[in-house]
């Protein structure tokens, strides 16, 4: 998903679960610690900076700047995993 207002261009990821799933059905909603340490790890190593959803709307709705290569990284439904996993990564 991308949210885009004239030349402002920030991509934002949303994980729904850190780990691995129960239920194998439940597979496409997760992604394994190590991959997403893998992809927080890809995302510094290319410059970018993390910003949060409150820098993203004030870029948006009140012209504040961003770092260049901003990304806003967002967790669905606020579950323990986040905290648990993705929090120390």
């Amino acid at each position: 998903m991308y949210f885009s207002l004239f030349s402002l261009v920030v991509p934002v990821l949303m994980y729904h679960f850190i780990g691995e799933p129960d239920d194998p059905d439940d597979a496409p909603y997760y992604v394994s610690k190590d991959n997403f340490a893998k992809q927080m790890q890809l995302l510094r190593n290319r410059g970018f900076h993390a910003a949060t959803l409150n820098e993203l709307m004030g870029a948006l709705y009140e012209g504040r700047s961003l770092p260049n290569r901003s990304v806003v990284i967002t967790f669905d439904d606020g579950h323990a995993s986040f905290y648990e996993l993705a929090v120390p990564i």
